[in-house]
């Protein structure tokens, strides 16, 4: 029977650990996208937010 609430905790254990022994999470060294950066990140979140503050 399910559950009326859900409990993240009954699943996203096995699942994330799942995930990092698949390599989910290791970087791609050979990759030849552009690296992560979190001022874009913030800058794109901002502008997001500006944009629709003004409409």
């Amino acid at each position: 029977m399910l559950e009326k609430t859900y409990n993240p905790a009954d699943v996203e254990e096995t699942l994330y650990d799942e995930w990092e022994q698949s390599g989910s999470f290791a970087a791609d060294t050979d990759s030849n996208k552009a690296p992560y950066n979190d001022n874009d990140a913030t800058a794109q979140r901002d502008g997001a937010s500006s944009i629709s503050a003004t409409l």
